[in-house]
Order: structure tokens, then C-alpha cells, then sequence
């Protein structure tokens, strides 16, 4: 089964004023402004919040070099990274 997730771009932005606000992290845009995600820096490094962020267009583009690639040979190195980004793409958009 297909897994149903919000579309990108999604914009990071860190929270203003942590020390007044008390939260300290990233909101996470995804689609609608006036509901993003909150994403604690005490459970979510600066790189991952980057990762999740970026997560919409990195499968978007990998989706697309895969429709687009047709390697010939199975015993092909090139084959070996095909069925790898097969595998990701799966793991990205099916429920297990």
C-alpha cells in the first residue's frame, strides 16, 4: 500500500526567540503555514531537520533518475544502484 505524505517543498525555519518562547528547534512548513510541525532540538539535530526538510524533492528526484534510467545489464555496478534507489523509493512510500 502506497503511503500518503505531504507533498514538498517544505521550508525549515528555526523558532524565533527560543529563550523567550521556551521551545527550542525548527518549525517545519509543509503546505500550510499556520499549522507547521514542531521539531525539538533536543530530539532532532540541526542536520536531520535539514534531511526531513529536504525529504519531498530528494524523493521527487530520485523518482524521477529512476523513471528515466534503464540499465542494461544486471551484473552491471550501474544495476547494483538502480535496485538500491528502487529499495529507497520503496521504503519512502510504502507502509510495511
Amino acid at each position: 500500500m502506497k503511503t500518503q505524505h505531504t507533498p514538498g517543498p517544505w521550508d525549515l525555519e528555526p523558532v524565533p526567540y527560543p529563550e523567550e518562547s521556551g521551545e527550542d528547534g525548527w518549525y517545519l512548513h509543509r503546505g500550510d503555514p499556520e499549522e507547521p510541525l514542531f521539531l525539538s532540538a533536543d530530539e532532532v539535530s540541526p542536520e536531520h531537520a535539514r534531511l526531513i526538510a529536504s525529504a519531498p524533492e530528494l524523493l521527487s528526484a530520485l523518482q524521477q533518475i529512476v523513471s528515466n534510467w534503464h540499465p542494461a545489464r544486471p551484473s552491471s555496478p550501474a544495476f547494483m544502484d538502480y535496485v538500491t534507489a528502487k529499495e529507497a523509493i520503496a521504503k519512502a512510500t510504502t507502509n510495511s
